[in-house]
């Protein structure tokens, strides 16, 4: 059955313009138009044609970095790992209906347990489960007792390496995530490289045998480095870490990287949301929550010099891992604007820019004809306020209306 639905303001997330009065028809799960208002009701009478006044009809977000299996609450992955499937399971799922309830219709998980999240895409697939469209690399591939091993992935050698991405491909993986750099885990180092280049790239080179995405999990400058050696497609967190734990930007890094038309993923409110929740509740003291802060700040300040580079910048919050809870990648959007992008820009990262790094942009992150009728409707201009994320009215999974409940940004 075909309808319409319009709104006063139009983001085209593709060219970065906003129009208003537009509307957007759809037949089925898909798009079949988009015309102005006007033209609709002139051409098209009958047509059932649902108006949203001062509201931003915008495409599903997509969330190209997240995990989950994690709460969110500042559980450890080592806590995590020793529940049961069943128990994570349950966690991913009500973090599935939370994030489809904050708007976002496509979601990658980047490193998670066994077969859960398996099970719950075909669930949700099914309509046994309600959430996003979910886009999934199984286990995170990571050295033994590396970043993320109590999930398992742990591989030593390029043979090795290889191996597990060609099962987890042949398992349904949608993309490959590897940890080129120590992470949170407590048994690795954020300022050391976990893979050489070499290794990093017999697993791209899998990859690409099997037409899909590389991930790098790249905390430090050496990892990094190796990444874009290796022809990781995603850089994910892209920090600029010396072996000696101090941030400094490299220029000649930054021009590899886009000399290499990678994607920068910076999953910055996993740091500000963390800091914010340490502050709130005095979890450390004042000094070293004083320098997380300080921390922060340098990093947002390289997204900025990254993004004024023309690198391209894709939204992905890492929600579930330290204290991000799930339903809040409205503040990666919003983080990625205070720290220089545009307002269109941050919303062209977590749409277009983010599908792009997933691999699914002819199906999503745009609102064009024969896409997916993954819609949002927020209170407000967008374009012109992010913060109008906060403000959901409606939103749209493949043409259906999603009952988002009493659902807002603050929970």
């Amino acid at each position: 059955m075909k309808h319409a639905v319009s709104a006063t303001w139009f983001l085209d997330t593709e060219n970065r313009t906003c129009e208003t009065e537009m509307a957007v028809v759809v037949s089925g799960s898909s798009i079949e138009r988009v015309m102005p208002r006007a033209r609709l009701l002139a051409e098209l009478p009958n047509m059932k044609v649902t108006h949203f006044e001062g509201c931003t009809i915008l495409p599903g977000l997509v969330n190209c970095h997240s995990h989950l299996l994690m709460p969110g609450d500042g559980t450890a992955v080592e806590q995590m790992a020793n529940l049961r499937d069943e128990q994570l399971y349950q966690t991913a799922l009500e973090n599935a209906r939370l994030s489809l309830a904050s708007g976002v219709t496509t979601l990658a998980d980047l490193g998670a347990k066994n077969d859960v999240t398996f099970r719950l895409r075909e669930h949700i697939k099914a309509g046994m489960a309600t959430g996003p469209r979910l886009i999934l690399c199984g286990t995170a591939l990571t050295s033994p007792r590396g970043h993320l091993w109590p999930f398992g992935g742990e591989v030593c050698d390029e043979d090795e390496l290889k191996s597990e991405a060609r099962r987890l491909f042949d398992r349904g993986a949608d993309i490959l995530k590897v940890l080129a750099s120590g992470g949170g885990t407590s048994s690795s180092n954020l300022f050391a490289p976990q893979f050489d280049s070499r290794r990093l790239e017999a697993a791209v080179l899998q990859a690409r045998s099997a037409g899909k995405k590389a991930f790098g999990h790249c905390t430090c400058k050496a990892a990094t480095s190796a990444a874009l050696l290796a022809g990781f497609d995603v850089i994910c967190h892209g920090l600029f870490f010396d072996a000696c734990g101090h941030m400094i930007f490299d220029q000649a890094l930054a021009e590899s990287a886009l000399q290499a038309q990678v994607i920068w993923n910076p999953t910055l409110y996993v740091a500000r949301g963390r800091n914010q929740i340490l502050r709130s509740l005095r979890l450390e003291h004042e000094h070293q929550i004083r320098k997380r802060e300080q921390e922060y700040e340098v990093q947002a300040e390289h997204v900025q010099k990254v993004y004024e580079m023309g690198i391209p910048i894709a939204a992905g919050s890492d929600e579930g891992w330290s204290y991000n809870r799930f339903g809040q990648f409205a503040r990666e959007i919003d983080s990625l604007q205070q720290a220089g992008l545009s307002c269109i820009d941050a919303l062209a990262a977590g749409t277009i820019v983010a599908a792009k790094a997933l691999g699914v942009d002819e199906n999503v992150g745009s609102l064009a004809p024969g896409k997916m009728a993954d819609m949002l409707v927020a209170e407000g201009n967008v374009a012109t306020d992010v913060g109008a994320l906060s403000n959901i009215r409606e939103v749209f999974y493949e043409g259906t209306r999603v009952n988002v409940g009493s659902y807002t940004n603050e929970k």
